[in-house]
């Protein structure tokens, strides 16, 4: 072989060097996303039961939350607190929901669970109270998203039913 064919048959072996190389990081890149988005709907799963088992568990806490949702105004100030507290948690677990979902990292099954619980706890009159005080304490996209829901003011389900 000349020099000239060894040249040659070294570019060709550096081109597919080069095409391996960016079949594997395709690959990787590819896995990195799924494990992106099974590690988002693994913190949906966890924030939701969290939230729901923290009612769950606490019969005093369950009370607060259906009477705070339905008349804020008739709460004790520590009732208030605990209902505010709960909801401040509530929704920042919603945002970061919200900016999963935004990033394509939440699947949409669990994006349209996650929109009605925000609909019908923030369409509820505890929820618009609390709003009314909180809604400087989150990020301009999230808040925006809840005004639209508020405006919309529709309630998939209705939490307070019995």
């Amino acid at each position: 072989m000349t020099l000239d064919q060894l040249a040659a048959l070294a570019e060709i072996l550096a081109a597919v060097a080069v095409v391996i190389s960016l079949v594997y990081l395709a690959v990787q890149v590819r896995q990195s996303n799924r494990q992106g988005r099974a590690e988002a709907r693994y913190a949906f799963v966890q924030a939701t039961s969290d939230i729901n088992l923290t009612i769950a568990n606490d019969k005093q806490l369950a009370s607060v939350w259906r009477r705070g949702l339905e008349a804020p105004d008739q709460l004790d100030p520590d009732e208030t607190m605990q209902l505010w507290m709960f909801l401040g948690q509530s929704c920042n677990a919603w945002m970061v929901m919200y900016h999963l979902h935004l990033d394509g990292l939440l699947a949409p099954n669990q994006w349209h669970v996650v929109r009605n619980d925000v609909s019908a706890i923030m369409c509820s009159a505890g929820g618009r109270a609390f709003w009314k005080i909180a809604r400087d304490a989150f990020d301009s996209a999230f808040m925006n998203f809840i005004e639209e829901t508020l405006a919309a003011g529709s309630q998939p389900y209705d939490m307070l039913a019995r």
